[in-house]
């Protein structure tokens, strides 16, 4: 197994192409082509890790769930090659099928970020912290599609009408408020060309 980790690395490290994109029709292909089940394990992971880096701004808690299922499959599938191949093939089949609508009916790419950045700082029930999510992703709408989006006064205008929301609301503790703001003006930097459209 050590010799595995040390390959893996030697592999992350010296290969200076970037993988192929997990969400690429010719993924499962590429993958096919290595004779070794090793190789393969190497490359989806590999794949996966540079998905999940890439996308991580986006989506910060989905992508972090992400990344602990992926260690969780490769810790304990460590040595047993083909079951390891299987688990990442249906884990990386999960993540090109991409998140549905769910109970909630928020948006995946628009609202659910949102969602769940709140989610993980309040005690609110689901459909309370859907409701707000959808009241607050549409004033950060409004706001990012102002002509001086950019200027540090109009996001920190942003941060404070989400706090005063937050606050008004009771959603998150008041000792999390400006954490919490911050984070939601962070993820409509990130997300501004999706809350565009």
């Amino acid at each position: 197994t050590i010799f595995w980790v040390i390959f893996i690395g030697f592999f992350l490290t010296f290969n200076t192409f970037a993988p192929i994109d997990i969400m690429s029709l010719d993924f499962k292909t590429h993958v096919q082509r290595h004779r070794s089940i090793k190789a393969q394990a190497a490359e989806m992971e590999f794949a996966a890790r540079h998905h999940i880096s890439i996308n991580y701004e986006e989506d910060p808690v989905y992508y972090k769930n992400l990344s602990e299922k992926l260690t969780e499959i490769l810790e304990s599938l460590a040595d047993n090659w083909e079951a390891k191949v299987e688990a990442l093939r249906k884990y990386i089949e999960q993540i090109q099928t991409g998140r549905t609508t769910d109970e909630t009916g928020l948006d995946p790419k628009t609202q659910m970020p949102f969602l769940n950045i709140l989610g993980e700082y309040s005690q609110k029930q689901l459909p309370e912290l859907a409701q707000a999510t959808v009241e607050i992703v549409e004033h950060i709408r409004q706001e990012v599609r102002r002509v001086n989006w950019g200027s540090q006064i109009v996001q920190e205008d942003l941060r404070r009408w989400i706090a005063g929301y937050l606050d008004d609301r009771d959603l998150v503790s008041y000792n999390q408020l400006e954490e919490v703001a911050d984070k939601l003006v962070q993820l409509a930097r990130r997300n501004r060309d999706n809350l565009m459209t």
